[in-house]
């Protein structure tokens, strides 16, 4: 598993609410445990992927003349706990 809890969120791992926990996995920690086989390279590869072509998309939808560079790429994974009251609404 290449998520950490709380990773992206100053390691809160309900920074929100303590009915949920977040996890997080970066680009470049997919891409290094895929090349090291702790996870298949062609997931990691996948992600890498996405990340491009939102990167290519927001390019184009600004227009911009020059290119874009992401300096950090995370996927975030949210989840309830078990057992914890659903209270509140998810952001829009």
């Amino acid at each position: 598993m290449i998520t950490m809890p709380g990773d992206g969120y100053r390691g809160k791992t309900s920074p929100h609410t303590p009915n949920e926990r977040f996890e997080g996995a970066t680009v470049l920690k997919a891409l290094t445990y895929g090349y090291e086989g702790r996870i298949p390279l062609l997931g990691a590869r996948l992600f890498y992927d996405a990340s491009e072509k939102a990167r290519k998309i927001v390019q184009s939808y600004f227009m911009l003349n020059s290119t874009l560079y992401f300096s950090y790429t995370h996927l975030v994974c949210r989840s309830a706990i078990a057992g914890q009251p659903r209270t509140h609404t998810p952001p829009p």
